[in-house]
């Protein structure tokens, strides 16, 4: 029993968590567009986990490095370097969900209520950081300023 917990721990210290990464995002922000920041050193991919306890479908996240674009998405993970900004629209996001569960819905229903994004870091050495996002969509649900 001591042999395999002394393994067990082992194997948890060759997967080194990602150290020194952070990523920020507003606390409150517009439906649509949202910019986060990305801090930190070496090479990875992030994916976007869940929204609100809801694995992500269909998503698409941009990461802007040095005035470069690269894309996360469902289908694709580019590498990138960190520094970082992480952009993504939160009403595609939700929407795509929604629509993958249970049909359209219109978007203000997700205005005025605070989000959960989760994202994953993955970086090239292997090492992994799961960062959680709480967000507080705001809007206008008849779309009149």
């Amino acid at each position: 029993m001591e042999k395999a917990i002394i393994l067990i721990l082992g194997a948890l210290l060759l997967i080194p968590p990602v150290t020194g990464a952070t990523l920020t995002c507003p606390t409150k922000a517009p439906l649509g567009e949202i910019t986060c920041g990305l801090e930190g050193n070496g090479t990875g991919i992030i994916y976007l986990e869940s929204v609100d306890g809801i694995p992500a479908k269909d998503y698409t996240i941009i990461i802007e490095h040095n005035h470069r674009d690269f894309v996360s998405s469902s289908n694709v993970h580019d590498t990138f370097e960190l520094p970082a900004k992480v952009i993504f629209w939160a009403d595609n996001v939700l929407g795509s969900i929604v629509d993958s569960y249970v049909g359209s819905l219109p978007h203000w229903i997700f205005m005025n209520k605070e989000h959960t994004f989760v994202f994953n870091i993955v970086m090239e050495n292997g090492s992994t950081k799961v960062f959680e996002q709480r967000i507080f969509l705001t809007g206008n649900p008849t779309g009149r300023a």
